[in-house]
């Protein structure tokens, strides 16, 4: 019997990682997502745990979860008070049309008190493109205090999560 499968067909050709690395890079410290990493929250959150200042997210997300992608990227920058860096295919391959429109989003704006903001370039959704932006990691201490999700985390929360996933699978 064959295993449906879904939207993601990434298990196909790919195996899973094992492992979130950080890189110390000249800029600071950067995590990556590829594809449908960016799904998981806990991914997002590992790196962000790990110090991390940009996640760094590509994909090959196909025009009709555009959407998707789009929103899931923002609210993992506003979850975490970090910068992430989204970048994605465009154009056609076979018969599937990607969207393209990567951006950059901040951690958030101190004086609104908004995370997940602002987003600081946006390429086309049609045609290939280079987007610059300025990400200036210091803005992530700036909206932390405003929005403290990361200073209220429990290490319960985290087991409770695990004992759930544990009876699940």
């Amino acid at each position: 019997m064959r295993a449906t499968l879904g939207a993601f067909p990434d298990r196909r050709y790919f195996k899973a990682g094992e492992d979130l690395p950080v890189f110390q890079t000249s800029i600071g410290k950067i995590g990556l997502l590829v594809c449908y990493d960016i799904f998981y929250p806990e991914l997002a959150r590992a790196l962000t745990l790990q110090g991390v200042d940009i996640i760094v997210g590509i994909s090959g997300s196909p025009k009709f979860e555009k959407d998707i992608f789009e929103s899931i990227v923002k609210v993992r920058a506003m979850e975490n008070t970090v910068w992430i860096v989204y970048t994605n295919l465009v154009g056609k391959e076979d018969e599937t049309e990607y969207w393209g429109g990567g951006f950059i989003v901040g951690p958030g704006e101190k004086d609104k008190k908004i995370p997940g903001s602002p987003i600081v370039c946006k390429a086309p959704y049609e045609g290939e493109c280079i987007t610059i932006g300025e990400v200036d990691i210091r803005k992530i201490q700036e909206i932390r205090p405003y929005f403290p999700v990361l200073r209220d985390l429990t290490t319960r929360m985290y087991e409770q999560l695990a004992d759930i996933h544990r009876k699940l699978t």
